[in-house]
């Protein structure tokens, strides 16, 4: 059991849920309309099987088109979007603070990406670069398909998704951040939000699941048999915990893409003892992972301010260590959407700014 103090520091740094949306092609909606509930396929679960049937989930992919950006298209629409809307009910106000997808913050952890930024309204807004256009299609495909076998839905379907605005602090960085949910289970509680997860291992076979009957054998499974599983489990674990996600479903394939066995785990009660007794030096990351997300933003902000001379300027960001910041040639208004703009118009000032540099830029080029 983790140490009362430990305790303390780990609940305190849970976001809370704020708002929410759901999109269905390109409607968006205010509420939760596209969040279905889950369901475990019982003869693939733990200690139940009995002449197990394996679905595919490789089927069907040759049809799936996932979603590419344009190279011009905000990454952020529909975060701006949401943020507007909750501002009907609780006006934007002058505080630093960070606007972002969740998974910024896995990234500033233990990752390599690029994200465009804006210091805009006092607000730093976070865009990722990714158009996914060199993403692979089939692995892309079966963790989607995982979960359209989940919640009983024929085909999976890209552009349809539920996700909660979250309102949190880590160290002096306030923020607001949109975490997809992928599905929730019915309790006497209410809704419990879940995270699902596809792996992979060569050794998936019957005979050695069939000796699994607890969640805690399965997870020594995946640690012996999954590759790279402590960097799989730390990124469920910082996705699910900070993302408001209580349960984690994970699936198990094999060789030929069949799914061979599935449960579903608490992610404070089983997956957080698992990571604190078998990677100590995990754990110690999870417990201080506020605190380091708070430093990066501080040193991310401090080079931002640095560089800016507009509200307008666009920098782009190299979460690998060491942070890096720079100005790049990305257009505003390719980030932040009109919509935020006519609710948070540019200061008239910092357009002057800017149309001098850029007269002074062509004078003497």
């Amino acid at each position: 059991m983790e140490k009362p103090e430990e305790q303390l520091a780990i609940f305190s740094s849970r976001p809370e849920i704020i708002h929410r949306y759901s999109l269905k092609g390109e409607k968006i909606t205010f509420d939760e309309s596209e969040l279905k509930p889950y369901r475990l396929i019982s003869d693939l679960e733990l200690g139940k099987r009995v002449d197990p049937k394996y679905p595919s989930v490789k089927k069907g992919w040759r049809k799936y088109r996932r979603k590419i950006f344009k190279m011009n298209e905000s990454r952020i629409r529909y975060l701006l979007l949401t943020l507007l809307d909750y501002e009907r009910k609780v006006p934007m106000d002058n505080t630093l603070e960070v606007y972002c997808h969740n998974g910024l913050f896995s990234d500033l952890l233990n990752a390599k990406e690029g994200y465009y930024v804006v210091q805009y309204k006092n607000k730093l807004i976070f865009a990722s670069t990714s158009t996914r256009a060199n993403q692979n299609q089939l692995l892309s495909y079966i963790g989607v398909k995982f979960e359209a076998l989940m919640k009983c839905q024929p085909s999976p379907r890209d552009c349809s998704h539920c996700k909660l605005l979250l309102n949190g602090e880590y160290g002096r960085w306030p923020f607001k951040s949109v975490v997809e949910v992928d599905a929730f289970k019915k309790t006497p509680r209410g809704k419990v939000y879940c995270e699902m997860k596809l792996c992979y291992s060569s050794n998936a076979k019957e005979y050695a699941i069939s000796k699994l009957t607890s969640n805690r054998e399965f997870l020594e499974f995946l640690r012996i048999n999954v590759k790279s599983f402590r960097k799989k489990i730390e990124k469920w674990l910082f996705q699910a915990y900070f993302g408001r996600q209580d349960i984690l479903v994970v699936g198990l394939r094999d060789d030929d893409f069949k799914l061979i066995c599935n449960t579903e785990l608490k992610v404070i009660e089983e997956i957080i003892p698992f990571v604190r007794q078998t990677y100590p030096s995990l754990y110690e990351k999870f417990i201080n992972a506020p605190q380091t997300v708070s430093s990066s933003l501080d040193t991310i902000h401090r080079q931002i301010k640095q560089l800016q001379r507009t509200e307008t300027d666009v920098f782009l960001l190299d979460t690998s260590f060491p942070l890096n910041v720079e100005r790049c040639a990305r257009k505003f208004e390719t980030i932040i959407i009109p919509e935020f703009l006519e609710q948070h118009p540019l200061d008239p000032l910092s357009s002057l700014t800017e149309s001098l540099d850029k007269l002074s830029v062509g004078r003497f080029a």
